[in-house]
C-alpha cells in the first residue's frame, strides 16, 4: 500500500534510511523494476542475480547456489537494522473496527521483529481492509492465506495498540489511507474491486500473466496483472491503466480463481469504455 503514494523513495529523498524487510521486497527495493506479484514479488529474479547483488552490496563472497546461506546474509544485515531502526512500519492484511486491531499476515517474522523493536509502529491500511468486527478479519485472513498458496501461515500477528510492558513499541500510529478508494466506492462496477485481498490467485491463473509476468499493468504502475490494471486506475494513472486493459484476453479464469468473485472482465471493459469516451 504504500508503494501506491512513493513513500519509500520519499523518506530516501529526505535522507532516511529505509529497509524492506521482507526478502522479496527487499530485493526488488535494490535489484528492481518493481514487485511482480502480490505474494511472491521476486519471482522475476534469477539466483544469480540475486548472488551478484548480495556480492556487491555485502561485500562479501556469495555462493549462487546456497540459497540458505543468501537468506542467511540478509538476514543477518536486516537484525541490526531492527536494532537500530527509529520507527518500523507495516501494513495490515484485515483491520478489525470494533476492537481496532490491525491483522497482518507473514512467514519470515519480519514483521514481528520490526514492529516490535522499534520504538515507534507505524501501520498504513488501506480503506478497503477495515472489516466490522475481529470474526470478519479473521476470516479474510483465512481466505488469504488459503488462495495465497499456504494452508496457514507462519505468523499471524494482531496488533492492538503500544505495548505497556518493555517489549514492543511505545507508540502507535495507524494511517488509513484512501487514495481514490472512496470515489471508486461509489461506482457500481469499480467499487467490486474494492473486495480483492490481494492474494494472487488470479494472476497464477491469467494466460497473459504467464507470459509476460509482472511487466502487464508498465513499470510505472504499483500492481500488475488484470486486477493491478484495475486498481492503478482506482489508485494512480487512468491513462496507463486504459492502455493496459486491452492485454486482457477477457477469458474470465481469474474470476473461477478469485475467492470473492470479482468480474475483472466486466471491470476492465468499463475500463476501455472510458479510455474511448475521453
Amino acid at each position: 500500500t504504500s508503494d501506491e503514494v512513493r513513500l519509500r523513495e520519499h523518506l530516501t529523498s529526505r535522507g532516511k534510511e529505509v529497509y524492506e524487510t521482507d526478502l522479496g521486497e527487499f530485493l526488488v527495493q535494490f535489484i528492481g523494476p518493481k514487485s511482480m506479484h502480490f505474494i511472491s514479488v521476486s519471482i522475476h529474479l534469477t539466483r544469480e542475480r540475486v548472488a551478484e547483488f548480495l556480492r556487491s552490496f555485502m561485500g562479501e563472497e556469495v555462493d549462487k547456489d546456497d540459497i540458505e546461506g543468501m537468506i542467511a546474509l540478509v538476514r543477518k544485515f536486516l537484525r541490526r537494522k531492527y536494532f537500530e531502526a527509529d520507527i518500523g512500519m507495516s501494513g495490515a492484511n484485515a483491520f478489525a473496527a470494533d476492537e481496532g486491531c490491525g491483522f497482518i499476515i507473514e512467514n519470515e517474522s519480519n514483521v514481528r521483529l520490526s514492529i516490535s523493536l522499534p520504538r515507534k509502529h507505524v501501520m498504513l491500511v488501506g480503506m478497503e481492509k477495515v472489516l466490522p468486527t475481529m470474526l470478519d478479519a479473521w476470516r479474510a485472513v483465512e481466505v488469504i492465506m488459503r488462495y495465497g498458496g499456504y494452508k496457514v501461515s507462519s505468523y499471524v500477528n494482531i496488533v492492538r495498540g503500544p505495548q505497556k510492558d518493555e517489549f514492543g513499541p511505545r507508540e502507535l500510529h495507524v494511517i488509513f489511507l484512501d487514495n481514490g478508494r472512496v470515489e471508486s466506492s461509489r461506482d457500481p462496477i469499480l467499487r467490486e474491486a474494492l473486495l480483492c485481498l490481494r492474494c494472487g490467485a488470479c494472476q497464477y491463473l491469467c494466460p497473459v500473466f504467464w507470459i509476460v509476468g509482472g511487466y502487464w499493468g508498465g513499470l510505472k504502475s504499483v500492481y500488475s496483472g488484470g486486477i493491478g490494471v484495475i486498481w492503478e486506475y482506482i489508485t494512480g494513472s487512468k491513462e496507463e491503466a486504459v492502455k493496459h486493459s486491452f492485454a486482457c484476453l477477457l477469458c474470465g479464469r481469474c474470476e473461477e480463481a478469485c475467492p470473492m468473485r470479482i468480474d475483472q472482465q466486466k471491470i476492465l471493459r468499463k475500463i476501455r469504455r472510458r479510455g474511448y469516451e475521453h
